[in-house]
């Protein structure tokens, strides 16, 4: 099993701090949370807890608390907060205030991971609630509660408290709520492997979080979506959003700060110490481990500080399962047991499945191979307990019977409209039938009206029918017309298409490049059906020649210019004794002029290309190239190099008659050339329709280079679709990879 699941997060601060509640700052430590509109409640409590704590409460702080923080004994703020909310509870009335008292407790037990507690406080907390029949918090305590079972694993009872607060939000029309309950119901779904079904309710919730402009909701929706994407092993995309998701968490946890909302403070750190853990296990599944012992560390540091026995002792198994990896198994040991202790302290099947796994293939690996069974059978009896086949069909009944309960509601609302809609019809038949009545009483003034009515008709028919036999003959030649231009339009197209195969002959075939370059790719994508791009390679002795060029104009102008320069270029190889890379492009350029231009007018003959040409020596690795505009790129134990060009093009400019520079280099196996044109790096596209631009062609090149050369053009072509979405293609493309 993969890191990566290992530090998958239920979110579990999803209900914390939530739109619908307020929060007032009672005294250090200790803050009350009530629902909107009982802020007459919540005046008269303070003056009621101003009052009790009085001198002793200051003398308590003073000599007590304050010894504890400075000398650092280990208790937490949070530590002193739900201590703070417990001597409040002792006090309460089965009221309102004890409610919040409660909500506050279940939200700190489930924070630091105190699972059993926080149940007891949450069910304590729901049935008060009930009594007094206040459904916002009972939907803030199902959610909570939810969100406690699931962290233990089961999904049954987590979805079933899920629903319920879901069905409470629709009725209170809370969307922020149904958002968040929605994204819970998805965290049901990814924890038992069902991603489509997950990332369905996920995308579901961020279209409402856009919608309402909840940052906070966003930010958790857009890390649970990387999850999914980890799962399925898509790390780019997974990585994409953990780091949207933790610059979001990261940016409100700044806003939290500059106006003292320790609630929001909380949770934010929260949510970071996840999308750092997340993050870990990314670079972990792609073998990068001392990035992942990183983040997994700043994970664990966070959690700390938070008090949160639950994140505590997940990154404590997480840098447990790498440190195996890297064959430090001392410290593997040392902590995966002291995470399996926490776990087996708090109830968390989920993990201690895992990493009873982990560290019986520890010990396997050691050769302790009794102790690697014992806790390989703890993990298997772990996982049967967790996903059982009860499980699973219970966890199906409940949203059948969610969705059945829809299905009913929506009948029902369906057959009162047809009710209200057959009243409606009653009403109007009985007003026609008095219209009738009426309509009879004037039929004889209306019948004179009509008789002198049809006179001027017929009169005004026979005009029409005139006009109506003018307007088809116009028809006619229209259509003789549409026919013609149709004609045309055909005649044009089998025309460039006829170009397309001519272009097509003259573009080095994939077998004749295959026969010399075993590992490369091309990507060829022209603008419209020809193209101004274009590559050529020829193998000559033991060198072995490569272009690719970027003409003036795309399309026919575009083609006629690549065709140009493919001719001459064979020309140039077949019939010249020069074989440099610079002494070609020069004659190239020469030849260009005085082909275009061949009056040598200054004012005219301004069209050429940009190009790389290499010439690859295949026994020795030497590369000797020339380029004009273009530069390309070497990629280098996970360094990209970029080679410049002469800035000047293949044709006539100021000062064309400059020689083209000639470089040499010495490649070493396993080094990846790249040459592109501009097409790729100009298309517009993204979210607020900018330039691609080198220098992300550069980081995404530098990202995608130790995959196959042929997943890595697959990969480039899926990211300039997704970069251009329904926006226009500006130009043509060719990319050129080879490995050494």
């Amino acid at each position: 099993m993969s890191a990566a699941i290992s530090n998958i997060s239920v979110i579990p601060n999803s209900c914390k701090g939530e739109e619908s509640f307020y929060h007032r700052k009672i005294s250090p430590g200790v803050y009350l949370e009530l629902a909107e509109g009982d802020e007459d409640i919540g005046c008269e409590l303070f003056r009621s807890i101003y009052n009790s704590y009085s001198v002793y409460s200051l003398f308590f702080v003073l000599f007590f608390i304050a010894p504890i923080i400075v000398g650092g004994s280990g208790i937490s703020a949070q530590s002193q907060k739900a201590d703070s909310i417990l001597s409040l509870l002792k006090m309460d009335k089965p009221d309102t205030n004890k409610v919040s008292h409660l909500f506050q407790l279940t939200q700190e037990c489930e924070l630091r991971g105190n699972f059993e507690k926080g149940l007891s406080y949450g069910s304590e907390g729901l049935e008060l609630a009930s009594k007094l029949n206040s459904r916002k918090a009972i939907t803030k305590f199902s959610n909570t509660i939810g969100t406690i079972y699931m962290e233990q694993g089961n999904y049954p009872k987590a979805l079933d408290y899920y629903i319920k607060a879901l069905k409470l939000d629709e009725e209170l029309k809370n969307k922020k709520g149904i958002a968040t309950r929605i994204g819970n119901i998805g965290n049901v779904y990814m924890y038992q492997g069902d991603y489509t079904k997950a990332l369905d309710y996920y995308f579901k919730a961020l279209k409402m979080d856009e919608e309402l402009g909840d940052k906070s909701g966003l930010a958790r929706h857009l890390g649970t979506v990387g999850i999914v994407f980890n799962e399925q092993h898509n790390f780019l995309k997974a990585l994409d959003y953990y780091f949207k998701a933790l610059k979001m968490d990261e940016d409100l946890l700044e806003e939290a700060k500059q106006t003292g909302n320790s609630e929001e403070i909380g949770r934010n750190k929260n949510l970071i110490t996840t999308w750092l853990g997340n993050i870990g296990s990314v670079y972990f599944d792609q073998k990068q481990y001392p990035e992942a012992l990183k983040y997994y560390s700043n994970a664990l540091k966070s959690a700390e500080e938070l008090g949160d026995k639950d994140g505590i002792a997940r990154n404590l198994g997480c840098i447990g399962t790498l440190y195996a990896k890297t064959e430090k198994f001392k410290e593997a040991e040392d902590y995966l047991k002291r995470a399996l202790a926490i776990y087996e302290s708090i109830g968390g099947l989920d993990y201690l499945s895992q990493f009873e796994e982990s560290l019986s293939q520890l010990y396997q690996t050691t050769g302790s191979y009794e102790l690697a069974l014992i806790h390989y059978k703890r993990a298997i009896g772990l996982k049967d307990t967790l996903f059982s086949q009860e499980n699973k069909k219970e966890l199906v009944r409940k949203e059948m019977n969610y969705e059945f309960e829809k299905k009913e509601a929506a009948i029902k609302a369906e057959q009162d409209k047809k009710d209200a809609v057959a009243e409606t019809e009653n009403r109007r038949q009985l007003l026609f039938l008095w219209f009738v009545i009426a309509g009879a009483l004037a039929v004889g003034v209306i019948a004179m009206i009509v008789f002198r009515s049809y006179r001027i008709t017929k009169k005004q028919n026979e005009i029409i029918e005139n006009q109506k036999q003018k307007v088809e003959i116009q028809n006619i030649e229209i259509t003789k017309q549409k026919h013609l231009v149709e004609e045309k339009n055909r005649d044009i197209f089998d025309s460039v298409s006829y170009a397309q195969r001519i272009q097509s002959s003259f573009l080095t075939s994939e077998v004749y490049i295959k026969r010399y370059l075993p590992e490369y790719f091309i990507l060829y994508k022209p603008k419209d059906v020809v193209s101004g791009d274009f590559y050529w390679m020829h193998q000559q002795g033991e060198y072995f020649y490569f272009c690719v060029a970027d003409c003036t104009g795309h399309g026919i102008p575009g083609a006629f210019m690549s065709l140009i320069g493919m001719g001459i270029l064979n020309e140039i190889i077949y019939s010249k004794p020069m074989k440099e890379t610079n002494t070609i492009l020069d004659e190239l350029r020469r030849i260009v002029i005085l082909a275009l231009n061949p009056e040598g007018k200054i004012e005219e003959g301004n069209d050429g290309m940009d190009l790389v040409l290499g010439r690859l020596h295949l026994k020795t690795k030497e590369l000797q190239y020339s380029a004009a505009h273009n530069p390309f790129y070497i990629y280098r134990k996970g360094e990209l190099i970029k080679h410049s060009a002469d800035k000047m093009p293949v044709g006539r400019y100021s000062d064309f008659e400059k020689p083209f520079t000639q470089h040499n280099i010495h490649l070493k196996t396993g080094d990846i050339i790249y040459v592109s044109t501009d097409g790729y790096r100009d298309q517009f596209g993204g979210t607020e329709g900018k330039k691609f631009m080198s220098k992300k062609f550069e980081k995404y090149i530098s990202l995608i280079a130790n995959e196959p050369l042929q997943e890595q053009k697959k990969m480039l072509e899926n990211e300039f679709a997704e970069w251009r979405g329904t926006m226009e293609q500006v130009d043509d493309v060719c990319v050129f990879g080879v490995k050494i």
